[in-house]
């Protein structure tokens, strides 16, 4: 039985900083809220975003939700595609589909995973994809994994950031950190991470090590 692997999406299989830092300043310019610094908007990569909107703008929850929907207009037209997947990765996958099942589990809405996955022809890699509503609260990667891994298979979980690997401990399997993305070393060992990568072709002996 193949080993199934969970990848993130933003910071682990695309670059994905420059068209969700441009619809977050077009958000706050709509909004006339105060211009968040590059250290602010890198910590918006990953987790839900209308989690950050409230920690950085101090905002409510509805407000949040707005200003979601405002940084959806850009991004639906122009920053979803201001990305590009990571040297090495188209690589990397097609190595790693060999040896194991590939799905994708994200903190971004499904449809936007599936936009981007089709756009650079990552799609054909993964057998499924688990992403957010594009309404409501996010219930963490830990729910998603628990509900999407089978008893007994072997998983693991590969992403960039905290919430990566708190999820993976959530649903009680390794997690790998990858250090190409937003997520410190540090951030990613403090939240549990197992192992630390540092380029894509570096997964299929961690794979191969891990599973065979």
């Amino acid at each position: 039985m193949k080993p199934v692997l969970f990848f993130d999406l933003d910071g682990t299989l695309t670059d994905s900083a420059p068209g969700i830092f441009a619809a977050i300043r077009y958000a706050q310019r709509q909004a006339r809220l105060r211009a968040l610094d590059e250290a602010e908007l890198r910590s918006c990569v990953g987790p839900p975003l209308n989690e950050s909107f409230i920690r950085l703008w101090g905002v409510g929850r509805e407000e949040a939700e707005h200003l979601l929907e405002v940084y959806r207009i850009y991004y639906r037209a122009t920053g979803i595609f201001e990305n590009a997947p990571y040297p090495g990765i188209r690589e990397t996958l097609e190595a790693l589909s060999e040896k194991a099942e590939l799905r994708v589990c994200s903190a971004k809405p499904t449809e936007m995973i599936r936009t981007v996955l089709t756009h650079f022809d990552l799609s054909r890699f993964f057998s499924s994809v688990s992403g957010a509503a594009l309404h409501g609260t996010f219930p963490g990667k830990g729910v998603f994994l628990r509900a999407s891994r089978e008893p007994g298979r072997p998983a693991l979980m590969i992403g960039d950031r905290q919430d990566d690997m708190t999820g993976a401990r959530d649903a009680g399997i390794p997690g790998a950190g990858v250090l190409w993305g937003y997520g410190s070393r540090e951030e990613l060992l403090k939240s549990g991470a197992a192992y630390l990568v540092k380029r894509p072709d570096e997964l299929p002996k961690l794979v191969d090590t891990l599973f065979h």
